[in-house]
């Protein structure tokens, strides 16, 4: 009968977080944006047609 469990996975292996790869590697800058940055790209993203709202609940 199925348990519906995992099987036959083995123990996880330690993996260093030195390095990143991958499709969505170094999507976010390294760090925070300074607010002359963060401007102009709600003046670029509303030139392109993009409204530009806040989140709710912040």
């Amino acid at each position: 009968m199925d348990n519906r469990k995992f099987w036959n996975l083995g123990d996880a292996e330690d993996m260093p977080a030195d390095s990143f790869s991958g499709r969505f590697a170094n999507l976010l800058p390294p760090k925070p944006v300074d607010e002359k940055t963060r401007q102009m790209g709600k003046v670029l993203l509303e030139a392109m047609g993009v409204k530009v709202m806040p989140l709710k609940g912040r």
